[in-house]
């Protein structure tokens, strides 16, 4: 996952990291995106901002499971973190509804503007 910010002097820069294993789970993808911005951004005024993504796999693709996925599939917490396949599922259903209804039909409560905060 990689950004790039472009300041209104037009200086630029690019940050980017990898995630542990492959995702389409665009909540994996936003969390990285907002943690490369947060240690990025020198708080001046933002021209652009632009998120990619590299080295895409194929729906479908074996995934290697670690250590932690394994421990967290027994754990019956309902506060724990949503699972790799929980999040996939909620992204299809997500992408169907929109692709059903149009695109700003149905969008994480997380994306949604604040007002308070102005």
């Amino acid at each position: 996952v990689g950004i790039e910010i472009k300041y209104n002097d037009f200086s630029r820069i690019t940050r980017q990291m990898t995630v542990d294993r492959p995702t389409d789970s665009s909540r994996e993808i936003y969390e990285c995106s907002i943690k490369l911005f947060g240690d990025a951004w020198d708080k001046k005024p933002v021209r652009l901002l632009g998120i990619r993504t590299a080295n895409l796999g194929e729906d479908g693709d074996p995934e290697q499971m670690s250590i932690m996925d394994m421990m967290s599939q027994g754990e019956e917490n309902s506060l724990a973190k949503p699972s790799h396949d929980k999040l996939k599922k909620l992204d299809r259903a997500l992408d169907e509804i929109k692709e059903k209804f149009g695109r700003d039909t149905i969008t994480r409560a997380s994306l949604l503007e604040n007002d308070d905060d102005e």
